[in-house]
């Protein structure tokens, strides 16, 4: 269906026009109304920009109206929107005052072009990778693929660079830390179809994103040593890091100095070991259905069936909570994602732990253990939440994670058969708690 483009001008206009009121009216009211919900961007040199709640859901309201036409919708994601509109919004209200209207005119009419008659390309992103040591050739996980990159990676850049010189000593020197940067490293490749530089970064950054959680789920199935508390934390190079900290204390006796005690402490932070991958962990994952999860991600998500969604989004979060150093905030995650596998809105904790009972074992007695489990556990998730109250210890959250992980990998062997989390009712529902065996025969 062809985009109206007139009415799609002046709504943009509207929006644009909106916006910028309500931009002035927190920048001239800032000191005398501070209390106001403010939404803050920045322009290129830095300069704050404000939006009220009246400018934040007139940007709301405009993504939405854009996400609406389909063929939108098929080139550009709800954050690329995102940052579009902001960034015409930032232009306008940089902007002087004088021939405001023929400019938000302009501006619109370039919006809405580039939105109608931007085309898709393929485009290769590679972001280099912490803390991860391959000792296979290479590794692919959904439309990810992990290796050591090589040195001739870079010719056709470098022969780029020489055709067309960068313009100042800036680029040079950026363009010259290049090689350096990604050469012999490990890092992730990924080719998406995408409209421009941001559109690609952005569909790049979600595939590996959900390729490492990936690694970071099978972690903990396939290791000896427990991936989180051995602090084998892998991601994009800059946002892993590995440090230290230094703590000294002093217990000074009042009469004998002999007897005074002197502690330098000093504690390690970030990543411990590294997460090392051979053949053998790429056979155990192949065991426990890594492949099966590959055919799901490569799914554009208008194919994925409700309950292949639910599963990638539970092992996303799942990957983040082992990724996570905070206890409270790591355990919140892991609870989570066994809520938005096993849970529809509203429904109590009792029934989250029935139907992990009954994935998980195949008698009255072991189901009831593992019920009393969870439902102590998800006890300590509401205190936290509700109260404020941390009694989260690590051995709680090594239950939860193994907990997580074997009702993930039951899941995995129902995808297969059924598509709706109804059908998923359906079978939990018509199975006795007190046995036999889960029947997932369809």
């Amino acid at each position: 269906m062809e985009v109206d483009e007139e009415k799609l001008e002046s709504q943009l206009k509207a929006f644009l026009l909106q916006a910028r009121n309500d931009s002035n009216y927190q920048i001239k009211n800032f000191e005398t109304n501070n209390q106001n919900i403010r939404y803050t961007l920045t322009d290129n040199m830095g300069n704050p920009v404000m939006l009220g709640d009246k400018g934040v859901a007139a940007l709301d309201k405009m993504i939405e109206i854009l996400l609406d036409e389909s063929s939108i919708r098929q080139k550009f994601s709800e954050r690329t929107i995102k940052r579009i509109l902001e960034s015409n919004i930032l232009t306008l209200i940089m902007s002087s005052s004088k021939g405001i209207d023929k400019l938000t005119k302009s501006i619109v009419r370039d919006m809405v072009t580039h939105l109608k008659d931007a085309q898709l390309s393929n485009r290769e992103v590679i972001i280099p990778i912490a803390n991860m040591d391959l000792k296979i050739l290479n590794l692919q996980i959904g439309k990810v693929v992990f290796e050591y990159c090589k040195n001739d990676y870079f010719d056709h850049f470098k022969e780029h660079t020489r055709v067309v010189p960068p313009p100042n000593e800036d680029a040079r020197k950026i363009i010259s830390e290049v090689p350096l940067t990604y050469e012999n490293k490990l890092i992730a490749r990924c080719v998406v179809l995408a409209t421009d530089k941001e559109h690609a970064l952005e569909k790049a950054h979600k595939e590996i994103s959900i390729a490492i959680n990936i690694l970071r789920f099978y972690s903990i199935g396939i290791m000896k040593n427990n991936p989180r508390f051995y602090r084998m934390l892998i991601g994009q190079t800059g946002s892993v890091f590995s440090g230290k900290t230094y703590t000294f204390c002093s217990n000074v006796h009042p009469t004998d100095e002999s007897k005074s005690e002197y502690n330098n402490e000093i504690q390690t932070t970030g990543y411990l070991y590294p997460f090392i991958i051979t053949q053998e962990e790429v056979d155990l994952m192949n065991k426990l259905k890594l492949q099966e999860i590959t055919q799901i991600v490569i799914k554009e998500e208008s194919q994925k069936t409700e309950l292949e969604k639910r599963v990638i989004k539970s092992i996303n979060i799942f990957g983040n909570a082992m990724h996570e150093l905070d206890h409270s905030t790591a355990f919140m995650e892991f609870i989570i994602s066994l809520e938005v596998l096993l849970l529809n809105p509203r429904e109590s904790k009792t029934i989250l732990a029935e139907r992990i009972a009954l994935l998980l074992k195949d008698d009255a007695k072991e189901r009831l253990r593992v019920s009393t489990l969870f439902q102590h556990l998800y006890d300590l998730r509401s205190n936290y939440v509700h109260a404020g109250d941390n009694g989260v210890l690590d051995y709680h959250i090594s239950q939860v994670s193994y907990i997580g992980f074997f009702v993930l990998m039951e899941m995995l062997s129902l995808i297969s058969r059924y598509a709706s989390f109804g059908d998923i009712i359906e079978l939990f529902e018509s199975n006795k708690y007190s046995g036999p065996k889960l029947n997932t025969t369809k």
